[in-house]
């Protein structure tokens, strides 16, 4: 059996040195194997980002200057009146829903000052008036407090957890490839297994476009254009066996798994069977990994 302690360990390590974004598919799947439900739903909170209908906790709420469409800045007090210096540069809070990710990116330098434009005007009351911002700013630096928070909360539910009788011999999630676990850890938590294997292939139809620049094909016909043994765009080897070889099984995937999955409601597979197609779509991803762009 595992070392569960150990395990906790190198987890919490992880989590005090790494990016939580890329610490989080660990602890979901550490989280699913001890069966700490509530765990597990906030990491996968935090790392797809949390819906409409979920509860934000207070450290998602992010210090902001909102803006009116003219580009005026909300005011406290009535238009005209004097502004206390305390006042200039007072805040509101913005109800941040997205990915952690998204956050560490805001917050990768110090006193840097950002704005954002919303996609819809965010209606907010201030002093019991309502406004309806249109863009907000924000500096950097005020973004990391809200991170910290979320790892030493996540840090907290680890630390409560000592259920090791119950741990799981489960690795299924965990050597998979990162973009993966990213686009279908939860729905295999879940048992959405079908949907997990079409939105693996998805997943790796689009890192193959992006990696080739390659957007006007899409499913076989780009597989089969970007790893051509002729003309390839990402070149894995100099034998054209072999670079064939490899354009059949990118094609082979997507014909397999993709089509099937997307084409036919009723196509429903098993837990081994979905995890069995993830981890030859990953072994996929690592080979995209490792290819070059040939030039012409």
């Amino acid at each position: 059996m595992e070392d569960f302690n150990s395990i906790k360990s190198q987890i919490v390590k992880e989590l005090n040195s790494k990016k939580l974004s890329d610490v989080l598919p660990s602890i979901i799947d550490f989280a699913q194997r001890t069966g700490s439900i509530a765990l597990k739903q906030l990491c996968v909170n935090e790392l797809y980002g949390y819906d409409a209908n979920v509860e934000l906790p207070e450290y998602r709420k992010i210090p902001v200057i909102l803006y009116d469409k003219n580009g005026d800045k909300f005011r406290y007090y009535p238009k005209g009146s004097v502004i206390p210096l305390s006042e200039v540069n007072k805040r509101e809070y913005y109800p941040y829903r997205g990915t952690i990710e998204n956050m560490e990116n805001m917050a990768i330098s110090s006193d840097i000052r950002q704005f954002i434009v919303f996609k819809k005007p965010f209606k907010v009351s201030i002093n019991g008036k309502a406004f309806i911002a249109h863009s907000f700013e924000y500096f950097s630096h005020e973004i990391k407090p809200c991170i910290l928070t979320a790892k030493k909360k996540i840090n907290a539910a680890i630390d409560n957890i000592d259920n090791a009788d119950s741990f799981q011999e489960d690795k299924s999630l965990i050597t998979l490839h990162e973009d993966i676990i990213k686009t279908s850890s939860k729905l295999f938590i879940d048992g959405y297994y079908r949907q997990a294997v079409l939105d693996a292939t998805i997943g790796l139809v689009n890192q193959v476009k992006q990696k080739s620049q390659c957007y006007e094909l899409d499913n076989t016909p780009l597989m089969q254009n970007v790893f051509s043994p002729n003309k390839p765009i990402l070149k894995i080897s100099k034998s054209k066996d072999i670079q064939q070889g490899i354009m059949w099984l990118f094609s082979g995937a997507i014909m397999a798994f993709r089509n099937a999955h997307a084409h036919k409601l009723n196509c429903q597979i098993t837990k081994n069977e979905c995890l069995e197609q993830l981890h030859f779509i990953s072994y996929l991803h690592r080979i995209l990994d490792k290819s070059e762009l040939n030039p012409t």
